[in-house]
């Protein structure tokens, strides 16, 4: 009820807002030009450093596909999961690259030829992409206006339309869309935080893997609420500082985890048990629970 009462308030209020297709599309084609720009200076020369930001970018349009998965029928040979795979190929090799930096603190990792090997494929999938960004850039700015395709839930996004029942159509309010949406999210954050806790170390694979998807699905919602401003002044300021401190915290374990995974030292698990306990023991103290449930 809660909910329904608030989209009523925000369709009401910002009756002039633009339709979900249109803010989609708008700053998908709008971050198109952007990271493609920054890609086409992308070379030889490039640093890990130098592509922080720009991976940044290529997550959130990630997200943004991911948002409109339901704007997008096949057209002209494009194809929305063709698409999405690509994108989705370049956050890694950019990410891979980019770890080289995250991690120079906690581990050596300026050996070149791991550099070079990392830096080739990222030129390599920069340069395919540049010769299809055009071709994306136009399938991108054309969206359903109206309806919504069908999706199955098993192929839906795992950190947005797949943990929740609601499902938008193009014409709808994109403050309405983006208010239920991230509500949903959080509240399942919520109830996830439980399990969360009670894992008792990130060296086994099925407990980092959760670990990992806990923060993507916070953090996706957090990127979307700051998305749209009428979203964002309706939030509970003290509680996204609190689960952006959260984030933050779990990022710095996170890169001690991509350490370990390249070295295997033993002295880099030990400092992931000491780092995990101590979030835990934060995240308790914080009541990270009432936050995820008091954001929105």
């Amino acid at each position: 009820m809660k909910k329904l009462i608030i989209a009523l308030i925000i369709s009401v209020t910002y009756a002039n807002a633009a339709p979900f297709s249109s803010f989609v599309s708008s700053n998908l084609v709008k971050l198109h030009f952007e990271i493609f720009n920054e890609i086409s200076m992308v070379d030889e020369q490039t640093a890990p450093q130098d592509v922080k930001e720009l991976r940044k970018k290529i997550g959130l349009y990630k997200i943004y596909l991911d948002l409109g998965i339901f704007l997008y029928p096949e057209n002209n040979g494009i194809k929305w999961k063709k698409l999405r795979s690509e994108i989705d190929d370049g956050y890694t090799v950019y990410g891979n690259f980019k770890d080289l930096y995250d991690i120079s603190d906690i581990v050596d990792a300026s050996d070149n030829r791991n550099v070079e090997s990392l830096r080739a494929e990222m030129l390599e999938w920069s340069n395919s992409a540049l010769r299809n960004s055009n071709d994306w850039r136009e399938y991108l700015a054309k969206p359903l206006t109206h309806g919504a395709l069908k999706i199955k839930k098993k192929n839906l996004p795992k950190f947005l339309w797949a943990q929740i029942d609601y499902r938008p159509k193009a014409q709808d309010d994109a403050n309405e869309v983006l208010y239920i949406l991230t509500d949903e999210i959080f509240e399942k954050a919520a109830k996830d935080s439980k399990k969360f806790v009670k894992i008792k170390t990130l060296l086994k694979e099925k407990d980092e893997i959760f670990f990992h998807d806990f923060r993507k699905l916070i953090r996706t919602s957090l990127k979307l609420v700051a998305e749209l401003p009428e979203v964002e002044r309706m939030t509970n300021e003290s509680s996204k500082e609190v689960l952006l401190e959260m984030i933050s915290r779990i990022g710095d374990i996170n890169d001690v985890l991509v350490a370990y995974h390249k070295t295997e030292k033993k002295s880099l698990a030990r400092e992931i048990d000491d780092k995990w306990e101590e979030l835990k023991d934060w995240i308790k103290a914080n009541d990270i629970k009432d936050h995820l449930e008091d954001i929105l």
